[in-house]
């Protein structure tokens, strides 16, 4: 777990430019916050598998798209999967069943990834 330790006036500061940008740009402060995050530690995604590649390289493992919710707000989420998790993987694609699974959620290119996933698991 990361803990950083803010100030009360950077704590202020952060909270009113927050307000101000929701405000401005007539959004929630969730769309705003949910913008600004770039790392997400040990967070678990529930969602759908929504696709997925091939094996790569004759391995049993893949790359797969979960759409599932970030900040209250459903977004597409990368990741790479191996042996039984990717096939559970296959198994929610095709029956369409929710999934949950734990990672460090981060953001490229406005692109979410949840790298080192763990506990794969149908919902």
């Amino acid at each position: 777990m990361v803990v950083v330790i803010v100030s009360e006036n950077l704590q202020h500061w952060l909270k009113q430019t927050i307000e101000i940008l929701a405000t401005v740009e007539n959004r929630s402060q969730l769309e705003i916050i949910g913008e600004l995050i770039t790392n997400y530690p040990n967070i678990t995604i529930q969602g759908l598998v929504t696709q997925i590649t091939s094996s790569n390289g004759g391995t049993i493992s893949g790359d797969i798209i979960l759409f599932g919710v970030v900040v209250d707000k459903l977004r597409p989420v990368n990741t790479t999967l191996r042996n039984h998790e990717y096939i559970l993987a296959i198994k929610a694609y095709t029956e369409r069943l929710a999934v949950l699974c734990t990672g460090d959620l981060v953001k490229e290119k406005n692109t979410f990834i949840l790298k080192n996933p763990q506990q794969f698991r149908l919902d």
